[in-house]
């Protein structure tokens, strides 16, 4: 019997599984895996060489695209719970695949998911449902699908992403999209619809939604069927991309009415010539009305410049902490100042081209508290002291400035009360040195590392 075999013998033969150097990341070796799970014996003496290969991280997105593979790992898993082993609960997310796949991949992916979700994972959190009718995907056999996924679908989900593209708008397709969306309603957090098709049954679903803290519209049709009083009072994250012309004004403006917890909004458009489909009223709404907003990101905003600078994001947006503005390319200097981002603490300005150092100084000047500076490429080659970043280091290859903690350098201009020439720098304590033969090597050093960076 196996639990009788000399271990010395079953180390020679598991080392027959183990699979040549280098180990791909994302490979389970399957063959010895299964040795594992023969008896407890066999697990205490196997264990340790899948140690050394696996990554269990693994574990915790079931992404193959395999059936075969995933129909492996259902098998491995049920075993393993069998066995009283606890591989089944390392599974976090799983990932429902429905591309480019032909009706029996469809039912062999059906019966791994089925498998996976009878095992009942405790720690399943996310499930991801990607869908391309273009591609051959049609509701046929992605309709069976979702029904043996709703037969068993864990109640621990909290978070979902639907990305469906091609012809998603039909009753059939889109029936247990929002039955997977209704049985989940109750206890979901987050939800992510990329390149999905709004009709009214996916909206009278979302409404049920009333313990979302995130929503995440990616290139969503349709979008005016939306409520205007979002149903979402815990919301905390709203992020909504473009697809197209469209107009949410009004549901931004509910947000600012209905969801008084939001910390984060982004708003992105495919480029600054799109018409925004929200209108900059509603941004100051939000920025007016919500004290708790810490985090904002405007993505290639045709109307984010200098007078909407001034006008709405310095006036409203004491409480910000973060700002991403990447890809607003009218962008200019507008006066800021100490009062208008006090809270500040990281600013992203990438493909902002008529943003100048300037800019950058003002910024340094008035919002003490910023940490990070994230700017665009045309000032990889201006002057630190130009833009005033002389306690902040820049990240190698990119132009990514962060503050030194405890290091604060002054200019060479700057002059003691006997009127030489100063330099000073704070060391641990909170100490200073100042005229001494060490300290004047330091600074020589200190002196051609700022050269080199300029």
């Amino acid at each position: 019997m196996a639990l009788h075999l000399n271990p010395a013998i079953l180390r020679e033969v598991f080392l027959y599984l183990v699979p040549p150097k280098p180990f791909a990341p994302y490979d389970i070796p399957f063959d010895l895996f299964v040795c594992t799970l023969v008896c407890r014996a066999w697990h205490h003496d196997a264990r340790p060489l899948l140690d050394g290969i696996i990554n269990y991280a693994n574990f915790h997105s079931l992404f193959y695209h395999n059936s075969t593979e995933k129909n492996r790992i259902a098998q491995l898993l049920a075993e393993s719970k069998r066995n009283g082993l606890d591989y089944h609960k390392m599974v976090v997310r799983m990932i429902i695949d429905a591309t480019y796949v032909n009706e029996s991949e469809f039912e062999r992916e059906a019966n791994a998911l089925d498998a996976i979700l009878k095992l009942n994972p405790p720690n399943l959190i996310e499930l991801l449902v990607y869908v391309d009718f273009l591609a051959g995907s049609p509701a046929t056999t992605l309709n069976p699908l979702l029904i043996q996924c709703l037969q068993s679908l864990s109640p621990s989900i909290k978070r979902i992403h639907l990305q469906v593209q091609g012809d998603a708008t039909s009753q059939a397709n889109h029936k247990h999209l929002v039955d997977l969306i209704s049985v989940i309603a109750p206890q979901l957090l987050a939800i992510k619809l990329s390149r999905f098709t709004l009709d009214s049954d996916i909206v009278a679903a979302l409404r049920c939604c009333t313990e979302l803290r995130e929503i995440d519209l990616d290139h969503v049709n349709d979008d005016h069927r939306l409520p205007n009083v979002p149903p979402w009072p815990k919301l905390l994250v709203f992020k909504y991309a473009q697809s197209g012309r469209a107009a949410i004004t009004r549901t931004v403006v509910g947000l600012a009415k209905s969801c008084r917890h939001l910390n984060s909004f982004t708003f992105e458009t495919d480029s600054v010539a799109v018409l925004p489909a929200i209108k900059d009223t509603a941004l100051a709404a939000l920025l007016q009305d919500l004290p708790e907003l810490r985090r904002l990101r405007l993505a290639r905003v045709g109307y984010v410049n200098r007078a909407f600078l001034a006008e709405i994001l310095l006036p409203r947006g004491a409480a910000l902490e973060h700002i991403d503005l990447e890809g607003c390319s009218s962008l200019s200097l507008a006066a800021i100042e100490p009062h208008h981002w006090p809270a500040l603490k990281s600013l992203q300005l990438v493909g902002c081209h008529m943003v100048g150092a300037r800019f950058v100084r003002a910024v340094v000047d008035a919002c003490p508290a910023v940490e990070v500076l994230v700017l665009p490429d045309h000032l990889m080659s201006e002057s630190k002291s130009e833009m005033g970043l002389g306690a902040f280091r820049r990240e190698r290859k990119v132009n990514t400035w962060s503050r030194v903690e405890g290091l604060h350098v002054l200019g060479v201009d700057d002059k003691d009360p006997s009127g030489k020439e100063v330099v000073e720098m704070s060391v641990r304590g909170g100490e200073s040195l100042r005229g001494s033969g060490s300290f004047r090597k330091v600074w020589k050093r200190v002196r051609r590392a700022l050269s080199k960076t300029e």
